[in-house]
């Protein structure tokens, strides 16, 4: 009875595993050839393998729920197996980038989407994520593959569309640089479709808004770290080139990860090198200087350190990925032209001023404060705060004229504090304020400077 009905099920599985490999090579020859015959032959071939496709999404629906219980057989683990290897496939074929979407909406078309006109679909990437949540440990890896091949799949779809966009727009420029002419028909003159390049790039914002609830979903902590994984690949190869704040947000979380793998990707997405080669300001400029992926520094304060109690607070971070964040901050500020509107530059120092406030409030009623964490987001906030009051005059002179974290209380901490990392730079933060002497004539007058 049952275990019959299991060994059909996976003689089922297998067979279509196999021939969705035979139909994708074929499909990817035959797109490859350009030959006119062709054309009836990739229309049928692409309905079986939505057929296989939408087959694998069905049976793969159930370890996608949290309810998901742990396969008594053997069965029922290869057939899923088999189905993880269908959507693989798939996913990794030139099927993924044709414009039916069928990869991405569990193998329905954009034609039968809700929103229609187009729009990328997350149907299957919540499919998997599910699965890479909830499946069985001996499984999971199966998932996670299933995963990177559909995020190489939408990578694939973006950079074609962003390779489209370019063509567009040196047509577009090639036009402006003609000289113009009167057209016998003026109503018959070719237009560029503009509103075509507008709709891709709304349809890949929407995506990416789609994505960020179920991608900040799969960083929590209570999350399997195949999950987490998952979510740092996801925001730093796909979210990033779309959405850089949103996608920076999660990385700065995800970089105090207490998984290595998923800390380290999520750093190496956000772009930030080993601790010790960071520590040299001049070398960091260098560096950044040469950066084009970096947010806005004004968008980035309001994103991580604004006043928001929604998902992935500032204030939700662990010790390293709040250490992670300020030195991102840190190096968007340097890569702002202007050097931040005032408005950021006071949220920004007031986070790292509070840090301290309540490091030093930890250490002094325990002795120790929170053990080498602590430590680390200490020597953090005190490079940044080093970095932020010497390229802000603005910044300078809010410390200056505060009455909890002013001259006095840096002085005071950089002798007390445990590392000597800390009380070098705390001591460097100091010059530059009695170096600055307009901001002492804006604090009162000039025998400030000497009282300091």
């Amino acid at each position: 009875g049952a275990s019959q009905s299991g060994r059909a099920r996976l003689s089922a599985a297998r067979l279509a595993n196999s021939l969705a490999v035979r139909l994708v090579a074929l499909y990817d020859a035959l797109e490859s050839s350009h030959e006119k015959n062709t054309a009836e032959a990739i229309p049928t071939i692409h309905s079986y393998l939505c057929r296989i496709f939408a087959l694998a999404c069905k049976v793969l629906a159930v370890s996608a729920s949290r309810h998901t219980t742990i396969s008594a057989n053997q069965n029922g683990v290869e057939t899923k197996d088999s189905c993880y290897g269908i959507m693989c496939t798939i996913a990794r074929s030139a099927v993924a980038t044709s414009s039916s979407g069928m990869v991405f909406n569990n193998r329905e078309t954009t034609g039968e989407q809700d929103g229609g006109q187009g729009a990328i679909s997350i149907k299957t990437a919540a499919l998997l994520f599910g699965c890479s949540a909830h499946e069985e440990e001996t499984l999971r890896p199966r998932a996670m593959a299933a995963l990177d091949a559909l995020l190489a799949a939408y990578c694939r779809v973006y950079k074609a569309d962003q390779a489209r966009a370019a063509i567009s727009g040196s047509a577009m420029d090639v036009d402006k640089n003609d000289e113009p002419q009167e057209p016998e028909n003026p109503w018959a003159a070719p237009a560029h479709d503009q509103g075509t390049l507008e709709a891709n790039s709304t349809n890949f914002s929407q995506l990416c808004r789609s994505l960020l609830p179920l991608l900040w979903t799969s960083a929590k902590p209570s999350q399997p770290k195949a999950s987490r994984l998952a979510s740092a690949r996801w925001a730093g190869e796909l979210v990033k080139p779309i959405d850089c704040v949103s996608a920076c947000h999660i990385l700065t979380y995800l970089s105090g990860d207490v998984d290595v793998t998923a800390s380290s990707v999520a750093r190496e997405g956000l772009g930030i090198s080993d601790r010790a080669a960071n520590d040299d300001l001049a070398i960091l400029a260098a560096e950044v200087g040469e950066r084009k992926d970096l947010p806005e520094f004004q968008e980035f304060v309001e994103c991580v350190f604004g006043d928001t109690d929604g998902v992935g607070s500032y204030h939700d971070f662990s010790p390293r990925g709040q250490g992670t964040a300020l030195r991102f901050g840190f190096i968007c500020l340097l890569a702002d032209l202007y050097g931040g509107d005032d408005e950021s530059v006071s949220i920004y120092l007031k986070t790292i001023t509070s840090a301290l406030v309540d490091l030093d409030s930890a250490s002094s009623a325990s002795g120790t404060g929170r053990g080498r964490e602590a430590l680390d987001l200490l020597d953090d906030c005190c490079f940044c705060l080093t970095g932020v009051l010497g390229s802000s005059s603005f910044a300078r002179s809010a410390v200056v004229k505060s009455a909890e974290v002013n001259h006095q209380y840096l002085s005071s901490l950089s002798i007390k504090v445990a590392s000597s990392k800390a009380r070098r730079l705390l001591a460097e933060s100091c010059g530059f304020l009695y170096e600055d002497a307009n901001i002492w004539g804006d604090a009162g007058s000039d025998g400030n400077w000497v009282d300091a």
